[in-house]
């Protein structure tokens, strides 16, 4: 069935964090919001996420945004490089967002093309936060979802991460967020160890027909 392979491929862009939490009822509509990428792009914390069965051995993550254009197409592109420290190195996976508008808009298809209606999106975006939120039907009764708060900083103002918190509730999304530890993260650097490469290999050979992942990368 269409919804089954759905969720499994849902659960494989989730293999950082587990799988999607699984909730009744269908998507809320939200809007997305417009953005200036200089404001967007560039690293993002993660200072508060849902709270997943991978999430307590995972810390100091953050997610790279890039944005490229095409001023002659007016095309654009934003690729995601999500990061985290598992305890003995840091892991990477790497997603590109299709948008759905010419107009920098924070409105995302994310995972194989098959699907046709968006299901990331960018709820907001300023100087210091940023509000992420990922939803896909699973079948004609249930959703699978996941939101991420993020800051420029890795401990960032309280009344601005509750701003952040209230606005999640006024959009219906209501979800257990738990916080990301970022207490004594290692340094990152470029070089991949042995095992990393495998992962990479493995990563690009088990999505290539059907996702946009570009690979696995981190430091020791």
């Amino acid at each position: 069935m269409t919804w089954v392979r759905t969720f499994a491929l849902f659960c494989f862009l989730a293999l950082r964090d587990g799988c999607l939490s699984i909730r009744r009822g269908g998507c809320p509509k939200v809007n997305p919001a417009y953005f200036d990428p200089e404001d967007f792009q560039g690293r993002w914390f993660e200072v508060e996420k849902v709270e997943t069965t991978e999430s307590d051995r995972r810390t100091c993550s953050f997610a790279e945004f890039e944005f490229n254009s095409d001023l002659d197409t007016l095309d654009w592109s934003l690729i995601m490089n999500s990061t985290s420290f598992t305890g003995s190195q840091y892991e990477s996976i790497i997603i590109e967002p299709r948008p759905t508008s010419k107009q920098t808009k924070g409105e995302f298809m994310v995972g194989p093309k098959i699907l046709s209606s968006p299901n990331f999106f960018l709820l907001h975006v300023d100087k210091r936060f940023a509000l992420t939120y990922l939803c896909q039907p699973v079948g004609p009764f249930l959703k699978s979802e996941k939101v991420w708060i993020m800051s420029r900083s890795r401990y960032p103002d309280p009344l601005g991460l509750r701003k952040m918190e209230l606005q999640l509730k006024s959009l219906k999304i209501d979800l257990k967020l738990m916080p990301v530890k970022h207490k004594n993260c290692p340094d990152i650097n470029d070089k991949k160890s042995e095992e990393q490469e495998n992962i990479v290999q493995k990563a690009i050979n088990y999505s290539s027909n059907s996702w946009n992942f570009t690979g696995l990368d981190g430091g020791n």
